[in-house]
């Protein structure tokens, strides 16, 4: 009776450790594909196209964090470009479920920050700005952000002592 016991005993302590081993995984999976805590992107804010304030349409710099050099206040068509620095969009592809997006900076600033809006009609538009140390950006963006499937416009801007690069390019979300 007592060996039976046992067994049942070690039988639901390991079934039970299985079960939270099973859970634990289950959680990160879910956590890491729609890139919730721990695994967060780097910022991403939606802006509503169908908002019926003064300031629709217009882009700020939408840093969470203030970057030396950059001026948060202004509005992106304010901030003249850059006659220094440059950039390139060396790749923007979907592979898979993943919208993915390199870039290169000729002479950048010590720090920026990268900028990518996509946007395309009748759908709201999305922006992901990354600080950036270096000569390269890039970012890699589940394509359940999109709204919509078809052609989006990527309007790639980096911002670095006050002034900005632009490059732009089109991707089509399947």
């Amino acid at each position: 009776m007592k060996v039976s016991k046992r067994n049942n005993k070690k039988r639901l302590i390991i079934t039970s450790a299985l079960l939270i081993i099973l859970i634990l995984i289950s959680y990160a999976w879910f956590s890491h594909h729609y890139q919730l805590w721990p695994f967060l992107p780097n910022t991403a804010k939606n802006v509503d196209l169908n908002s019926s304030d003064s300031t629709k349409g217009q882009t700020k710099d939408l840093t969470t964090k203030p970057v030396s050099g950059v001026d948060n206040t202004k509005n992106s068509s304010d901030i003249p470009v850059s006659n220094i620095s440059s950039i390139t969009i060396d790749s923007l592809n979907q592979n898979g479920d993943t919208i993915i997006y390199s870039a290169h900076i000729t002479n950048p600033a010590e720090t920026g920050v990268c900028s990518a809006t996509f946007t395309k009609n009748n759908s709201r538009t999305l922006v992901y700005d990354t600080t950036i140390h270096g000569s390269d950006c890039g970012l890699s963006i589940s394509a359940n952000d999109f709204d919509a499937i078809g052609v989006w416009t990527m309007n790639l801007r980096y911002y670095a002592d006050n002034v900005q690069s632009i490059a732009t390019s089109s991707i089509e979300v399947k």
